[in-house]
């Protein structure tokens, strides 16, 4: 798989209000959280906003959003900025999350200047962010803590994208004391009083439970949020913490959350509804052992309750058919998993809540152009979901099939994808129960082994004792080796094909 690699980038390091030059906030993490070339960034924001569910909400107040990885976030976060591209705003406010400095009790503003992306500068509303100073502690003008941190920059090309006009008020929120959401939701609303400003807190929702696991606490989190009570969110989130033990927290930008909630409250926004909701299992390159959870809220001055869809638990019962609908779902997928990862080094989020999509299953995935073979990667096992395994073998067919160099963006409308969903596999006694056609093959002898789909022997006009011989080939040996000492599996698979 592609590995995005941390850019080395030289960072202009900022400064304390007091010395008077403004300054310009490099981007840091382009190349690790989101692309770094400026078209390919472009291309990754309008993929991810073409990928949004759509929302009927009211304009928001305030919005919270993910801050990971985009291959892992990007869709949610997508999802909250659709929803309010559809109204204007001039400034938009940023409540980052302090990871980088443990000693921050209080609200640092970056006071003047710009944050830099690919996509360009975007320069500070200097008349906010002073005025936010001179209400005095625990609001402070200081740089420093941002000068490592991801939380806002992350956000930043979909502000670019979205509001191209608007300017921003950066501000890192630390520490965990009720007076510091408090005092700052509260001069938040005083200064943005008739601006017409939405406010986005950047918050990652549960670390490193299992998915299912993650996805039980995460909705107790976002209820908690949707209450619009900072003190008791405090509390419930708190107390989530604290009954979960397996996990390091619940919600990593709570203080943004309830400093935006507070401010929202003053403001007059006094409903939240759950926009979208996933987790990094639910993503094609998660680990479903070890998931962090992403949550878009909107903080509305109206009530538009909106609720989440329940989760599909995955089950072992084979598949035996899908239908035309179910076929062409799963082929869109696949494309445009490709797409994505080739073109703006980001992912679809599967959505689609048909249970079979959420059924165990083993399936390849197959790719051709031209009508020759341009990569073929495939799972044998049924211990991943249908959609997750459809995705993530047509990534690896596109860009890591050893005999083949990686596809690139322009290679993807050439190909044609062919999807075989497999049947468990079964031990047989003999070769001679082995029938051309109907059984995939998987042939192993001495920790070696290789494999054919059912389709392999009939494309290429092989019998049964060719497609052994080719078999043997394929797993480094001679091709009698089927003869002696091998052993055999066979499956069955339910082929469908791009027209």
């Amino acid at each position: 798989m592609r590995r995005f690699l941390l850019g080395l980038t030289v960072l202009c390091l900022g400064l304390h209000s007091a010395e008077a030059h403004s300054t310009v906030r490099q981007a840091v993490f382009a190349g690790n959280f989101y692309p770094a070339q400026t078209r390919k960034l472009a291309q990754a924001v309008d993929d991810l906003l073409a990928d949004t569910i759509e929302s009927s909400l009211p304009k928001p107040a305030a919005i919270v959003v993910p801050h990971a990885g985009w291959v892992y976030s990007g869709n949610i976060l997508a999802d909250a900025f659709r929803l309010v591209s559809r109204y204007a705003y001039d400034v938009v406010v940023v409540l980052g999350t302090n990871h980088r400095s443990p000693g921050l009790e209080g609200a640092a503003v970056f006071e003047s200047g710009s944050f830099r992306t690919p996509l360009g500068e975007i320069p500070i509303d200097e008349s906010i962010t002073k005025s936010l100073v001179a209400t005095g502690k625990p609001i402070v003008a200081d740089s420093r803590p941002h000068q490592d941190e991801h939380s806002i920059e992350v956000l930043l090309p979909f502000v670019q994208k979205c509001f191209p006009k608007a300017m921003i008020v950066p501000i890192i929120i630390g520490g965990s004391k009720e007076n510091t959401w408090d005092r700052v939701g509260v001069s938040l609303a005083q200064v943005l009083k008739d601006k017409n400003a939405l406010i986005v807190a950047s918050s990652d929702l549960s670390h490193y439970p299992d998915t299912e696991t993650a996805r039980r606490i995460d909705l107790q989190t976002l209820s908690a949020i949707c209450g619009m009570n900072p003190a008791e969110a405090f509390e419930t989130i708190r107390g989530i913490e604290r009954v979960n033990r397996g996990i390091s927290t619940a919600a990593c930008g709570l203080m943004p959350i309830l400093t935006a909630m507070k401010a929202a409250n003053e403001l007059g926004a006094s409903h939240a509804s759950v926009i979208s909701y996933a987790n990094s299992g639910d993503t094609i390159l998660g680990d479903r052992s070890r998931a962090v959870g992403y949550g878009a809220v909107a903080m509305t001055y109206e009530s538009v309750p909106v609720a989440l869809p329940e989760a599909k638990v995955p089950t072992g019962a084979p598949i035996s058919e899908l239908n035309e609908t179910q076929k062409n779902t799963l082929l869109r997928f696949a494309r445009n998993s490709i797409r994505m990862y080739l073109g703006s080094e980001t992912l679809p989020l599967f959505r689609d809540p048909d249970p079979v999509f959420h059924r165990y299953a083993g399936a390849f995935v197959t790719l051709k152009k031209q009508g020759n073979l341009r990569g073929c990667i495939g799972h044998l096992e049924a211990d991943t979901q249908l959609y997750r395994i459809v995705g993530k073998m047509a990534l690896s067919a596109a860009t890591n099939d050893p005999r083949f160099t990686p596809l690139d963006s322009r290679d993807v409308n050439d190909i044609h994808i062919e999807i075989s969903v497999l049947t468990p596999y079964r031990s047989i006694p003999s070769f001679q129960d082995i029938v051309v056609g109907k059984h995939g093959v998987l042939l192993k002898k001495f920790g070696q082994y290789a494999v054919f789909l059912p389709q392999v022997a009939v494309e290429q006009g092989w019998d049964r004792d060719q497609m052994l011989g080719q078999l043997c080939r394929k797993a480094g040996f001679d091709e009698n080796c089927w003869r002696r000492n091998a052993e055999f599996q066979v499956f069955e698979a339910l082929v469908f094909a791009e027209p």
